[in-house]
């Protein structure tokens, strides 16, 4: 029997002769390393006929890096895909309030709307009580606004959830997304404690360029008072919750990534809970202040970044990968049964264009037991097979489908066929080679 490369596997010179191999149908499971004595083997093995009992025996095929050469891995690519936008699981992104103690210089939210009331909140119960029978689990995701200016709401909601699906055995998992200030040990002990299993913190670097993009209402500096909580849940009780610390960069950011990663990021790298997660501050809706727009660069600063991460004497250890994962970049609009739940009780699809009449589907009824909601509208978001004409003959399809982000279709921006790749696509060998440097892949011996 014949075997082959996986339409899925993607491989980068590791820098010293040898090869990394991922596949992203079956993420960083899957990761390895072949040395550089083996670098001649790895083709010529694909040349060779193998029967079954050698075929199940080779290491590469185990990892999924090679298949046998009838293996139909569009079929295996479809099938993730309706897995994965026809998810049974609930999913709701709920706002508690979409006020926020921040004025971040580049935000694209408008703090329309405050706390959720108590009505809302016993229409949300009830729905998840009527219905939960209908879904393999419920998955919720805190957001906002500043979540935590309404723990009152996450407290009362968090208490409820976990009881219907205690008393339905059904699971329940939660994330949050903060910026970090009311983050102290004792909320984060208490969130642990209503099964909030990762948080996303958003840090823009060190204290001096975080203090200029990220200000609080009133104008005031943000950056210690975070570190502080960090550092707090860091050297409290080692709680198994992930903490990714998003950060956002501009050009100024990036001339000063030596103090970033050594005055900051070594503080969490011996903590593997924590992790980091680079983006590049955007122009979200066109409403960036003008003193963060002169700092915005373009998607191909992504590899000067990631090559200057690569080649720093100390490095990042714990870069975040979950985004590695089959569909790891798509985004949670275009799954079925995932919604946002604002604090006014609307049900829309999208946090970005969060607003837009394209994004609103309706309401709660008045019971709470239904969702009326714009069953055409809502399908629009899930979109359909094949969008992007390459996503039958793209290494990458597996982690976005073709489609990382509807809004762009949803909007009238983009046509059917055209490529939109999320932008990993632009830097993966060096964010690969960057992660086996501290998170070294198995090595597999040809």
């Amino acid at each position: 029997m014949k075997i082959r490369e996986s339409a899925f596997t993607y491989k980068v010179d590791d820098g010293s002769g040898g090869l990394l191999l991922y596949n992203t149908a079956i993420g960083i499971d899957s990761f390895c390393h072949v040395a550089d004595i083996d670098g001649s083997r790895y083709q010529d093995m694909l040349a060779d006929e193998y029967n079954r009992d050698e075929l199940k025996s080779l290491e590469l095929v185990k990892k999924g890096i090679w298949v046998p050469d009838d293996k139909d891995e569009q079929a295996l690519l479809k099938s993730l895909y309706i897995r994965t936008v026809g998810s049974a699981e609930l999913i709701l992104i709920i706002n508690p309030t979409e006020e926020c103690n921040f004025r971040c210089k580049y935000c694209y939210e408008n703090f329309s709307n405050g706390l959720m009331d108590e009505t809302l909140q016993r229409k949300l119960i009830r729905f998840v009580e009527v219905n939960l029978h209908r879904y393999t689990g419920l998955k919720i995701m805190w957001f906002g606004g500043e979540p935590l200016l309404g723990m009152s709401v996450i407290r009362s909601l968090s208490q409820a959830f976990i009881e219907i699906c205690k008393n339905n055995r059904k699971p329940y998992s939660a994330q949050l997304t903060t910026n970090g200030y009311l983050l102290d040990y004792e909320t984060f002990v208490e969130l642990v404690k209503y099964h909030v299993q990762s948080f996303q913190v958003t840090v823009d670097g060190i204290k001096d360029i975080h203090d200029s993009q990220r200000v609080d209402k009133n104008g005031r500096e943000t950056f210690n008072v975070i570190l502080k909580n960090l550092l707090a849940i860091r050297d409290g009780r080692k709680y198994p919750a992930q903490i990714v610390l998003r950060t956002n960069f501009t050009y100024t950011l990036y001339q000063r990534l030596d103090d970033y990663i050594r005055n900051f990021c070594t503080l969490f790298s011996d903590d593997r809970r924590f992790s980091f997660d680079i983006h590049l501050v955007g122009n979200w809706l066109g409403r960036a202040e003008d003193s963060v727009l002169k700092d915005i660069v373009g998607i191909d600063m992504y590899r000067t970044i990631f090559q200057a991460i690569l080649e720093h004497p100390v490095g990042i250890k714990n870069l975040a990968t979950i985004s590695l994962h089959p569909a790891g970049r798509v985004c949670m609009a275009v799954r079925r049964n995932s919604y946002l739940v604002s604090s006014d009780g609307s049900i829309h699809k999208c946090t970005l264009i969060f607003g837009n009449q394209e994004s609103i589907l309706g309401q709660y009824s008045a019971s709470g037991e239904k969702m009326e909601i714009d069953e055409d509208k809502s399908a629009a978001w899930i979109g359909e097979w094949n969008y992007c004409n390459h996503v039958s003959d793209c290494y990458l399809a597996p982690l976005c489908f073709g489609e990382h982000c509807p809004v762009p279709r949803i909007m009238g921006d983009r046509q059917k066929g055209d490529a939109y790749c999320p932008e990993i696509k632009l830097y993966l060998d060096l964010f690969l080679r960057c992660v086996h440097r501290f998170q070294p892949f198995e090595t597999i011996s040809l």
